[in-house]
């Protein structure tokens, strides 16, 4: 009898600390803000959220395109190889020429283009462009932000077949290759829209790209407006090109040396430029000598000395200024 007592005072207890509970559960003032839980639809998380942003990449890559509300327009310009044949050296060489986004639509239209000739490093390709200098990818993005106007650019092929690679872009014993930087001139404007006029076309490069972008243009005023030197030099030595070479030619191919002697062509063919070097360069290049000779005699020039040594990392981090300017000579050049 007292056990089942106890069982029954034990089941009062609990029946009543339960309502106790419920009562102080509605009374709390947190219980009412928070609703009762509903179902829903979970759609699945967009998959651009979930993965992780990849940093930019500093090769070329392949062009990608995306459409637009006007159609499938082109985001990334294209670059082609284009083979041809050069008298001056006699066999068939070939360049890389980037066409910029629209392009197509643009020459449809009868739009023109100016144009950039980059001449590469001894011991480089044209695709050193391409690809370490990322010079593509790099315009792509001046274009999109509007920060430079559609140019064509294009990088001949200047190394011998059987031989040392660095021709320095002269006309030597290797054979003529300042004259196949004009035969590459002279294709391009046969099969492409360019503009053909001097203040349309410029020449740059890096190294012995650069030192041939200045040599080059001052040998032919008439036909380039001007020259971009990325750390190039301006006085020529006995290399492999000019080993055996007289005098005189290593004078007529050297910037610094011969640049004074022709006030009466730059005053004809104005012409500017910009030439930088890193201030750890490891080259002696003269180039003091020449930016100071090359305004006496009426051109137009920057000198710049950047942090950093002859390096891809010195020419990608100066790469966006460099086609801005030349972006801004040309158009100018062009009108």
């Amino acid at each position: 009898m007292e056990t089942a007592s106890l069982e029954k005072r034990l089941v009062v207890t609990v029946v009543g600390l339960s309502v106790l509970g419920v009562g102080l559960a509605v009374a709390w003032p947190g219980a009412r803000a928070s609703p009762p839980p509903r179902s829903r639809h979970l759609a699945p998380r967009p998959l651009a959220r979930a993965t992780p942003r990849r940093p930019p990449a500093r090769a070329h890559r392949p062009h990608r395109r995306r459409r637009a509300s006007s159609g499938a327009t082109a985001t990334h310009g294209r670059v082609v190889r284009v083979p041809f044949f050069s008298p001056a050296v006699g066999s068939e060489k070939y360049y890389l020429i980037y066409l910029p986004p629209g392009y197509r639509r643009e020459a449809a239209r009868g739009q023109r283009f100016p144009v950039l000739y980059l001449l590469h490093g001894g011991p480089s390709y044209p695709d050193t462009y391409v690809r370490a200098a990322a010079v593509p990818e790099t315009f792509d993005r001046l274009l999109a932000r509007r920060k430079a106007r559609p140019m064509l650019i294009v990088m001949p092929y200047g190394r011998v077949h059987n031989g040392p690679p660095d021709t320095e872009w002269s006309n030597t014993a290797l054979g003529r290759y300042e004259d196949l930087v004009l035969d590459a001139v002279r294709a391009v404007d046969a099969r492409w829209p360019t503009v053909r006029t001097r203040g349309a076309r410029m020449l740059a490069g890096f190294s012995t790209g650069g030192y041939a972008a200045a040599n080059i243009a001052l040998h032919h005023p008439a036909t380039f407006a001007g020259f971009e030197s990325w750390s190039g030099f301006f006085v020529e030595d006995r290399t492999e090109a000019f080993r055996h070479e007289p005098e005189g030619n290593l004078l007529r191919n050297s910037p610094a040396l011969y640049v004074s002697s022709l006030r009466a062509e730059l005053r004809r063919y104005p012409m500017r430029a910009f030439a930088y070097q890193g201030r750890e360069d490891h080259e002696r290049t003269a180039l003091a000598a020449f930016t100071a000779r090359f305004r006496a005699a009426g051109g137009r020039i920057t000198e710049a000395l950047y942090p950093g040594k002859h390096s891809f990392r010195l020419w990608r981090w100066r790469m966006r200024s460099m086609l801005n300017f030349a972006s801004r000579i040309l158009h100018a050049g062009a009108a």
